[in-house]
């Protein structure tokens, strides 16, 4: 009996000093379970901070590209605009231009009638080719075209000299008479005014 009363107490002993040794051992368990979770939540951290910085890159670089993408849409819409416009004016200037011919036929359709005696139905006739002169002439100044005024000295850029005569009531280098007229149409020139220039 008392040599089992002994072996009790003994393995009592045993217990209590193994017990603070077992505490002691899931306090450090449980320090270095803390210590590795906090450093994991800063890897983390970092890596969602990494992440952020990336996506706020991404998203720079891609307003750049809406910025640039939006400004080129921009240009080719006024370049479109532009040449649309300039083909507009290119076919009205071709349109007009095949028109200059019959003005110039009506031209020189009265000049030679006004040389020549005439009975009452040939002025008759006359008079209705004059209307119709001047309804060519209206409809191309409201379409635009004008006279190129030849008055005064020689423009190389408006007039077209095709003959020098001597005059001594035009001064040197200025329109003496006007050959075929001319027209410009949105400040272009549609076809050159034909001139004699005093020499």
């Amino acid at each position: 009996m008392e040599n089992e009363k002994k072996e009790n107490v003994e393995n009592s002993e045993k217990i209590e000093s193994e017990a603070p040794q077992s505490e002691a051992l899931q306090e450090e368990k449980s320090g270095c379970c803390r210590s590795s979770k906090s450093e994991e939540s800063k890897s983390c951290k970092k890596s969602q901070g990494g992440k952020t910085d990336e996506k706020k890159n991404e998203l720079a670089l891609c307003q750049a590209q809406l910025l640039r993408v939006t400004a080129d849409l921009q240009n080719l819409k006024r370049r479109v605009e532009k040449e649309r416009a300039e083909w507009g004016v290119m076919g009205q200037l071709e349109v007009l231009s095949n028109f200059l011919p019959v003005v110039d036929d009506f031209v020189l359709a009265m000049s030679a009638a006004k040389s020549s005696d005439l009975d009452e139905s040939e002025l008759e006739w006359l008079k209705g080719f004059k209307l119709m002169q001047d309804k060519l002439g209206v409809a191309l100044e409201s379409s635009g075209a004008k006279e190129i005024n030849c008055d005064g000295k020689f423009d190389p850029e408006l007039h077209e000299a095709l003959v020098s005569v001597e005059s001594e009531d035009v001064e040197s280098e200025n329109i003496v008479t006007v050959l075929r007229k001319g027209y410009q149409f949105k400040g272009r020139v549609l076809r050159h005014a034909q001139v004699s220039v005093a020499k």
